[in-house]
């Protein structure tokens, strides 16, 4: 895909059409992905929550009570200052109220932390991990499209890049020289 064109420039020498093509699938391939991390992996944890009905702090439960004790992704979710604790909420964080060295919050210790969905953001949280159509099957079949769009962008796009560029070089005006 090394053609020169007459009226069209692509890149700037560092970054080839190529490389933007390649760019582009891997954005997909991780667009993908992250929906099926937040769907799926996060929101089986907000699912459990919700359908258990642990909506406060009275009757919030450890990832250990829910049985999500080897999930490590859960862990990092839950972690003061993610955008995935503006749903699940930490029953401890208000009671504690205390400050650390430095103004830093103590660590999280998931063995005694209890976590709950605050009913105000129950329809929130059905809405943002709905997980109809977001699973493995569907990540594995985009992927598989993304690739195949990914070749064909690959190996047509220089023939319609070289069509338009004889198309511009045909209706564009001489040059007045007077």
């Amino acid at each position: 895909m090394n053609n020169q064109y007459e009226n069209l420039n692509f890149g700037n020498g560092i970054i080839s059409l190529e490389m933007m093509i390649i760019a582009i699938f891997i954005g997909a391939v991780l667009a993908a992905f992250a929906a099926v991390y937040n769907k799926r992996i996060l929101g089986n944890f907000v699912w459990t929550l919700l359908k258990s009905g642990i909506n406060s702090k009275e009757n919030a439960k450890t990832i250990y009570e829910l049985k999500f004790q080897k999930n490590p992704f859960l862990r990092a979710a839950l972690r003061e200052g993610s955008v995935f604790r503006r749903i699940v909420h930490f029953a401890e964080e208000d009671d504690e109220g205390a400050e650390g060295k430095r103004g830093k919050k103590p660590a999280i210790n998931f063995k005694t932390a209890r976590f709950y969905i605050p009913e105000e953001l129950r329809i929130r949280a059905e809405i943002r991990y709905h997980r109809k159509g977001t699973d493995w099957l569907t990540f594995t079949l985009s992927v598989i499209i993304f690739a195949i769009l990914a070749i064909g962008v690959y190996y047509i796009l220089p023939e319609l890049l070289t069509m338009l560029d004889n198309l511009i070089t045909e209706i564009k005006p001489e040059p007045n020289y007077i």
